[in-house]
């Protein structure tokens, strides 16, 4: 009697041990957009810094908006109005790690490397110097 009480419990701790290990194994697995899940940073009017900075530039200066639902355009920032007029054109985009990918209507897609500043204010697109401004 006294082995089958044994035999009883080794083989309930036996299950429970597996049942642990077997529910470690269910997580969440789903990789985010980019390097610390936050495309929210991404999201805004960026500006040619070299343009916003220079004191000979006069009128709008190039830049970009990225929207929240996933388009973006191009156009021009004035600084004086604190106000973007962007061009007709849209198109898409999407962060992945430190890349954003750019996909034309056409279904073109322009891929350049895209980094921020740990105070989200500065960056870099394609290794030009870029100030959120909006």
């Amino acid at each position: 009697m006294l082995k089958k009480l044994n035999w009883r419990w080794l083989m309930m701790l036996a299950a429970v041990m597996m049942m642990g290990a077997a529910m470690t194994a269910c997580g969440d697995d789903d990789d985010d957009d980019d390097n610390d899940g936050n495309t929210s940073r991404y999201i805004g009017v960026w500006a040619d810094a070299e343009e916003l900075y220079d004191p000979d530039y006069s009128g709008g200066v190039y830049a970009v908006e990225l929207r929240g639902d996933g388009t973006g355009r191009d156009g021009q920032w004035y600084e004086s109005s604190n106000e973007f007029r962007g061009d007709d054109y849209i198109w898409e985009w999407r962060v992945d790690g430190n890349l954003i990918y750019i996909t034309e209507s056409d279904g073109d897609v322009n891929i350049q490397p895209f980094t921020i500043s740990d105070d989200g204010r500065s960056g870099t697109i394609g290794g030009e110097p870029y100030v959120k401004v909006k």
